[in-house]
C-alpha cells in the first residue's frame, strides 16, 4: 500500500496537479482575505446586539456556503485529473508489471483506488481546513461542525472516483472515463431539479425515468446542501442523497473489481 500511495504521489507530480491544488487554494485566500473590509463595512458596529448576532449567523452561512463550492471544485479537479490514473496502470506493459506482484487483483485495484482517494483527498482536507483557519483568524466566526463539510469533500471523492475507476477499468480509456464522470456531473445537477423538468415535460414516461436515475445516481448537489445545513446547526430533512450515493460508490467498486479479475492482460 504504502507503494502504491508513493506511486500515486509521483503521478502527481508528474501531471503538476499539486500546482492547481495550490494555484486555487492561493485564489480562495486571495478573495477571503479581500473580502474582509467589505464584511467589516457590513457589521454595523453601532446596531443592536441582536442585529450583531442576527449577521453574524448569515456571514457564517455564507462563508461555509462558500468554502464548501470551493472543496467542490478541488474535488472536481482531482476527479477529472486521477481519471486517466487507472486506464494508464491497466496499459499494455504497465499492467503485466502490477500484475506480477504477489497481491490479488482485488487488492492491487482497491489499493490503487484507495491510494489515490488518500492522497488527493488528504490535498482537499489540507486546503479546507487552511481555508477555514484563515476564515476563522481573520472574521473570528468558526464552530467545530464545519469541519462536517470537510468530510462532504471527501465523501464526494470516494463516490467519485468509483465512477472513473470502474470506467477506466471497463473501457482502459482515458477520455470515456473523463466523459462519463462529467456527463454524470452534469446530470445529478439536472436531476435536482427533476420536479420542474416532470412538469414541464408532462409525461409519464420521462417521470419514471427521471425518478430510476434520482434515485440510483450519486447526489453531489444534494449532498452539499445536506453536509452545509450540519455545519452550521440547521436540521437534515434527508439522508436519502448521502446513503443512496455511498451504496452507488460501493456498487461500482465492487463492480471495478468484478470487472478487472475478469480480464485478460
Amino acid at each position: 500500500m504504502n507503494g502504491m500511495i508513493r506511486d500515486t504521489i509521483v503521478e502527481m507530480k508528474e501531471r503538476k496537479l499539486f500546482w492547481l491544488f495550490i494555484i486555487v487554494t492561493g485564489l480562495a485566500v486571495l478573495a477571503i482575505v479581500g473580502l474582509k473590509g467589505w464584511v467589516e463595512q457590513m457589521r454595523m458596529q453601532e446596531a443592536p446586539p441582536e442585529v450583531q448576532q442576527a449577521f453574524g449567523t448569515m456571514a457564517n452561512q455564507i462563508l461555509v456556503g462558500w468554502t464548501s463550492g470551493f472543496l467542490s471544485i478541488l474535488v472536481f479537479f482531482s476527479v477529472l485529473g486521477t481519471a486517466g490514473l487507472i486506464p494508464s496502470m491497466l496499459s499494455r506493459g504497465r499492467a503485466e508489471f502490477y500484475m506480477s506482484k504477489p497481491i490479488s487483483r482485488s487488492r492491487l485495484l482497491l489499493g490503487k483506488l484507495f491510494s489515490v482517494w488518500s492522497v488527493y483527498g488528504g490535498l482537499v482536507a489540507v486546503a479546507g481546513v487552511l481555508v477555514m483557519g484563515l476564515i476563522a483568524a481573520l472574521y473570528g466566526i468558526f464552530q467545530a461542525r464545519v469541519f462536517f463539510i470537510v468530510l462532504e469533500a471527501l465523501i464526494a471523492l470516494f463516490v467519485w472516483l468509483s465512477i472513473t475507476g470502474f470506467v477506466g477499468t471497463v473501457s482502459g480509456s482515458f477520455a470515456l472515463a473523463v466523459t462519463t464522470t462529467f456527463a454524470l456531473w452534469l446530470a445529478q445537477y439536472g436531476l435536482h431539479l427533476r420536479e420542474y423538468l416532470v412538469r414541464l415535460v408532462d409525461n409519464k414516461f420521462v417521470e419514471i425515468a427521471l425518478d430510476i436515475c434520482y434515485y440510483i445516481l450519486p447526489k453531489h448537489s444534494e449532498n452539499g446542501d445536506l453536509f452545509v445545513a450540519l455545519a452550521v446547526g440547521r436540521p437534515v430533512p434527508d439522508w436519502l442523497p448521502l446513503w443512496s450515493s455511498l451504496l452507488f460508490a460501493v456498487a461500482m467498486y465492487g463492480l471495478s473489481v468484478w470487472a478487472f479479475r475478469r480480464k485478460d492482460y
